[in-house]
């Protein structure tokens, strides 16, 4: 017994002579070195852009090459795409979290919005802001109204005029045609995280100077800064809207100028539980999605979609300016874009940008969710 107790003296004394800087770091190591390990033994999910040559130059292997301009995106390449099984699956899983009751009557704004290839057996909804001019250049490569040769030599307005004029939209078919085409076409869209998405259509449309901002300032940013500036001039021309006058117009229930577009939520331009979708490509892995979507409907062309440095984009992308844009909101107006784009977030399997997070001063224990409950807003507005 005395040497067991002095065994446990001896230990004791040991611990006490340790410094107490060293004993609080240790869980600080072990933390840090946790995720390492668990990236080693594959048990750690890896979500990092791959941006080597290697996956460009597989992607034009064979077949034709087709330079495209991405008119407007802001391309990343990321890993291999989720498969169209576990798409469907996730659709139809959120879409009954939304009560969806198998409702199959759809808008002409929907029809209207999608895309047919009969040729290919192919239908994509095109929602504007998410690579909508590319995908418009492709169809029309895909359904012989271009040649290979001179494709990206189309300025954008001729891709409108042209695609307008010759691409079917699945509004010209009859009902029993668009049930035979929903029911056996491969269907495809792409989206866009909201909160960026939203960003770039703003810029886009109200702080450059093109025909087609010259329209939208014409169009709407007259009647915002008329409705929802504190003291507007008595004839505004539609220049100088601000990003948080563009979103209290979003938010105005009672709004009289009409949605657009280019700011609709993807829930109403898609019906994504209507229309069961094979395949959700995602502007964040532009190139890898575009890839599997042609080697679907169209395995013996390949396409080359430049980067921003070969197409001389600007260096500035869209997420660069999202936190000096959202700093311009009140934290509500935050959570109310939250929630005016709450089923995109769910049924495109979004999570809140770490930029929001960060305006919001938000920890991994509040969720926004969470926030949004009236036991909690009160305490972040």
């Amino acid at each position: 017994m005395r040497l067991l107790q002095r065994a446990n003296g001896a230990t004791a004394s040991t611990i006490m002579r340790i410094p107490i800087r060293l004993l609080i770091a240790i869980p600080t190591v072990i933390g840090a070195l946790a995720p390492i390990l668990l990236l080693l033994t594959n048990y750690w999910p890896s979500t990092r852009h791959h941006t080597d040559s290697k996956l460009l130059v597989t992607s034009f292997s064979d077949g034709n090459r087709v330079g495209l301009q991405t008119g407007d995106a802001d391309v990343k390449v990321t890993s291999a795409p989720v498969s169209p099984e576990w798409w469907r699956n996730h659709l139809k899983i959120n879409c009954r979290k939304l009560g969806y009751n198998g409702n199959r009557n759809f808008s002409k704004t929907l029809l209207q919005n999608i895309i047919v290839d009969d040729r290919h057996k192919a239908m994509y909804c095109l929602i504007p802001k998410v690579a909508s001019t590319t995908w418009r250049r492709i169809f029309l490569l895909l359904s012989g109204y271009t040649s290979v040769g001179n494709i990206t030599s189309i300025l954008p307005n001729e891709i409108y005029d042209k695609s307008n004029k010759y691409l079917k939209r699945l509004s010209v078919y009859t009902k029993e045609e668009i049930e035979y085409r929903v029911g056996n076409y491969f269907k495809f869209v792409f989206v866009r995280e909201p909160y960026e998405r939203l960003l770039s259509a703003f810029r886009n449309k109200f702080l450059v100077n093109t025909n087609s901002s010259s329209y939208f300032k014409g169009r709407f940013g007259k009647k915002i800064i008329k409705n929802y500036r504190f003291e507007p001039e008595s004839d505004p021309d539609g220049n100088g809207v601000k990003f948080s006058e563009f979103v209290d117009y979003l938010l105005d229930k009672k709004r009289k100028i009409a949605m657009n577009e280019h700011w609709e939520t993807f829930y109403k331009m898609c019906a994504p539980c209507k229309i069961k979708y094979d395949f959700v490509g995602k502007m964040e892995s532009m190139l890898s999605d575009t890839d599997f979507v042609l080697s679907q409907i169209s395995p013996e062309i390949k396409f080359h979609l430049p980067s921003r440095t070969e197409l001389r984009y600007s260096h500035n992308k869209t997420s660069d300016f999202m936190i000096d844009f959202y700093r311009q909101l009140s934290r509500h107006s935050i959570f109310k874009l939250y929630q005016m784009y709450k089923n995109d977030f769910l049924l495109f399997n979004y999570s809140i940008p770490l930029e929001i997070f960060n305006i919001l001063s938000l920890n991994s224990t509040h969720s926004l969710e969470k926030i949004l409950s009236k036991s909690e807003i009160i305490d972040y507005v």
